[in-house]
């Protein structure tokens, strides 16, 4: 069978490449095998689909990319889907799903109860569905900033009679006067899609997952070697009558199996492996996943195969308990996914260890200081830098062996890195040449360290 891929030239254009290379019989019944098995999870693409496509619609108008279309229609088209995209996930999992429904509903009270912009765009749709009409009053373009659509809350509350009375009072009690609709619309769409994973998992759970996630990297895998367009992957049988193209009278009809590269993205995003481990961390790794033997930890390995299946790790997490007694946690996902993807997930993985941790350790050891330790780090939050905290204090052997590995030598200034979940960077370093001593202070990588209060970044803090 020939491999082709599809991509679009123009809005109302698309081109069809058909790849030199074939694939065997053999080959190509494997991969059939593979789209069979993703293609299980359809319902979940189809779930999705009307709330994105309305958001990429809603982002076009916001880009001034289409002209024909109003602001009322594109931000009414969005918030009526929002909600029947959680309706019809609703329907789907209590009249297929009857053993994920309890765990289908506390994920909706946390999307509504932790979701400011998901409670304003329900109340929303309930009164475009009776009035027919949204309760904007100010509309603000410019090629400069953002567009504005304001929603002024003294007016909602007048004309929404049908308003929740739970979310009245709280409009009430905000004190909130006017809400960029806007704004809403950008920051509900993360929330609504991380609700869809989230639900999406349960219903993952409820396949044969070591089938599902072999069939979704070797998708991934082929989607990897042979997209060259950026478009859409596909098999056929088929071939072009070259002889008879030129024919003003031609007309062929092609059979194709389009390759759900989607659904693959999506198995590999919900799935992952994560190890939690207690002990002494060695800076010696194992070959495989991560392991304790005798109170040692030992890392695994940076990528894995696994019954078949690629595994890359993409986030680890370290809690000091007491000295040379940690808590390691680590996430493993499917390899072949975007880079962006993988910091994501790295991003979500820690705040979830973290919370984790908080929850049994909640006071965060205090360090002591010693003004005569080779390195020194000191966190500040803001340009005021009034509230400093050590996060280091002790030897550059230390802090190689423990936390940063023996690649890392120094930092310089302005130099970036993760700390945590947070990116932060050098905004002033002090190094003493004769007693070889570093002190670094690091703050959120966003700050403008033209407005740092650097007076306040000074050991002589600490007594």
């Amino acid at each position: 069978m020939r491999i082709y891929e599809t991509y679009r030239q123009s809005s109302d254009e698309s081109t069809i490449i058909f790849k030199e290379e074939k694939l065997s019989d053999k080959e190509a019944s494997k991969i059939k095998g593979y789209i069979k098995i993703v293609n299980k999870l359809e319902p979940v693409q189809a779930r999705i689909k009307g709330l994105r496509d309305s958001y990429e619609k809603f982002q076009k108008w916001e880009m001034n990319e289409i002209k024909q279309v109003d602001e009322e229609t594109v931000i009414t088209e969005y918030i009526i889907k929002a909600i029947q995209f959680v309706e019809q996930w609703e329907s789907f999992i209590k009249r297929e799903y009857e053993n994920v429904k309890s765990q289908f509903i506390d994920e909706n009270r946390k999307l509504y109860e932790q979701s400011f912009e998901y409670r304003l765009i329900y109340n929303l749709r309930n009164m475009i569905l009776h009035t027919h009409q949204l309760p904007y009053t100010q509309v603000m373009k410019s090629i400069e900033k953002p567009h504005e659509v304001i929603l002024d809350i003294e007016y909602l509350l007048e004309v929404h009679t049908g308003i929740q009375r739970s979310f009245k009072k709280e409009l009430i009690k905000s004190r909130i006067e006017r809400i960029n609709l806007v704004e809403v619309i950008n920051n509900s769409f993360p929330k609504l899609i991380r609700f869809h994973e989230s639900v999406s998992t349960m219903f993952l759970n409820e396949q044969s997952t070591s089938e599902l996630t072999n069939a979704a990297y070797n998708l991934l895998q082929f989607y990897n070697k042979h997209q060259e367009k950026n478009g859409s992957l596909g098999l056929t049988k088929d071939e072009i009558d070259i002889k008879r193209i030129n024919n003003p009278d031609y007309n062929q009809t092609l059979s194709f199996t389009e390759i759900p590269y989607g659904l693959s993205c999506f198995i590999a995003l919900s799935s992952n492996m994560i190890f939690r481990l207690k002990g002494k961390l060695k800076q010696k790794t194992s070959s495989e996943f991560p392991v304790e033997k005798e109170g040692m930890i030992y890392r695994g390995a940076n990528e894995i195969n696994y019954l078949g299946t690629g595994w890359i790790k993409v986030a680890e997490y370290l809690f000091e308990l007491a000295e040379d007694i940690s808590l390691y946690s680590c996430m493993y996902k499917i390899a072949g996914l975007q880079e962006m993807e993988y910091e994501r997930k790295r991003i979500e993985f820690i705040k979830r260890e973290q919370s984790i941790v908080s929850q049994y350790f909640p006071k965060r050891k205090k360090i002591n200081v010693d003004k005569n330790d080779e390195v020194i780090i000191i966190y500040f939050q803001d340009e005021t830098a009034e509230d400093l905290e050590v996060i280091y204090s002790g030897t550059h052997e230390e802090l190689q062996r423990r936390y940063l590995g023996d690649n890392w030598k120094y930092f310089n200034l302005g130099d970036s890195f993760y700390l945590g979940e947070e990116k932060v960077r050098v905004f002033k370093k002090v190094r003493s040449i004769m007693s070889l001593q570093d002190r670094y202070f690091i703050g959120p990588n966003e700050i403008n360290s033209h407005n740092i209060n650097y007076k306040n970044l000074s050991l002589d803090k600490f007594k």
